[in-house]
């Protein structure tokens, strides 16, 4: 369990520096103006040092939300063990009870973000945003999660008898799905765009990422096959992420010529999700993190859900802060990696403990989980 809270710390790194790629890109192409003499979107920076480092970045941090997932996943099968009889169903229940006051509280946030900077949102809108988790890119992941929570006892049931044929068909539709996607940044005609089960498919979490909570589950039910998986030792695993990566950064910029376009995200193509897995199993197979870093990414890890939640709109109002108050700033992509990340994971951090040591600490559950 200890290691899974430190698997929980560094995602959450992880998936706050991911994000905050997003806003260093944005600086680096449509805020270049506010510190530079140049017309927007300047894209002169593409191939150069600086772009190709945040890409590296991006690509280091992508394994976040799988991560996430993963964990979800062994906590899941445990909960299941735990509640026999009939009882499976009042544990994912109580999981979905915690995960989703908070996610509506932060999606209001977002939302009435939105609102302020004059996007319209009727009331049908709002309503499917929520469900979908489109109040910000991010917030995808709670609805998922809600889902996989909600099938978790017939995965759980059906992984402890045939764990092969399920992962088999979770890893082929991943894999699937990443092909796809990638013949559609290369040549869109070669599909049938408008066909819906088909957009839907390519759209859909669920079948794209159930793959990291079902191998989650098989690490809980299958403990000693994923022990003697990791038991490889984890030189081995960072010789294959090292490679794996390098074939998915090369994959990524020959998609990006052929696509003719100046940026797509990773953890799209084939090599992206094959670089997950090493990169996923590297960390397991570490026997434990340093000393002076323990504390600190237990101590992320214990809060992850309430940072990932919140680091979002703080994340955005850093970024715009900057834009006003300091766009100097927005040229220096390390220095900004580090003021974004800084304050996504210090200020959410800092006001929880506030809020549990006031008295209004009973509705810190609401706020952060």
């Amino acid at each position: 369990m200890k290691r899974l809270t430190l698997l929980a710390g560094i995602a959450t790194v992880a998936a706050v520096t991911h994000h905050a790629s997003q806003w260093v890109l944005t600086a680096m192409f449509w805020w270049a103006d506010r510190y530079r003499d140049t017309s927007i979107p300047d894209f002169s920076l593409v191939g150069k040092a600086p772009f190709v480092g945040v890409r590296l970045v991006e690509l280091a941090t992508v394994a976040g939300v799988p991560a996430f997932l993963f964990i979800s996943g062994n906590f899941a099968a445990f909960a299941m063990r735990s509640t026999p009889g009939g009882q499976p169903w009042k544990a994912v229940l109580a999981r979905i009870r915690y995960l989703f006051p908070p996610y509506l509280l932060w999606s209001t946030v977002m939302l009435t973000i939105r609102w302020l900077d004059g996007q319209p949102l009727g009331g049908w809108n709002v309503i499917r945003l929520l469900l979908t988790g489109g109040a910000a890119a991010p917030y995808y992941y709670v609805p998922l999660l809600i889902q996989l929570y909600a099938i978790s006892p017939f995965l759980v049931a059906w992984i402890t008898r045939r764990w092969q044929l399920v992962l088999g068909a979770a890893v082929s539709l991943s894999f699937m799905i990443s092909v796809l996607r990638t013949i559609f940044l290369v040549s869109p005609g070669l599909l049938p765009e408008e066909s819906p089960w088909l957009g839907g498919l390519l759209n859909a979490p669920l079948a794209a990422y159930s793959v990291w909570f079902v191998v989650g589950i098989i690490a809980g039910t299958h403990s000693a096959g994923f022990k003697r998986i990791l038991s490889i030792g984890p030189r081995s695993w960072l010789a294959l992420t090292a490679v794996l990566g390098g074939m998915a950064i090369v994959e990524w910029e020959i998609v990006r010529r052929l696509a003719g376009r100046q940026w797509f995200s990773a953890g799209i193509t084939l090599f992206d999700n094959l670089f997950l897995i090493a990169l996923l199993l590297l960390f397991l197979s570490l026997a434990k993190s340093p000393d002076a870093l323990q504390r600190p990414l237990g101590q992320v890890g214990s809060h992850a859900y309430g940072i990932y939640l919140s680091h979002v709109p703080i994340l955005e109002v850093i970024a715009r802060g900057l834009y006003h108050f300091a766009p100097r700033m927005l040229g220096q992509p390390l220095l900004l990696y580090f003021v974004l990340v800084l304050g996504g994971i210090g200020l959410p951090l800092g006001v929880m403990g506030l809020l549990r040591a006031s008295p209004f600490r009973r509705v810190y559950a609401y706020a952060f989980g």
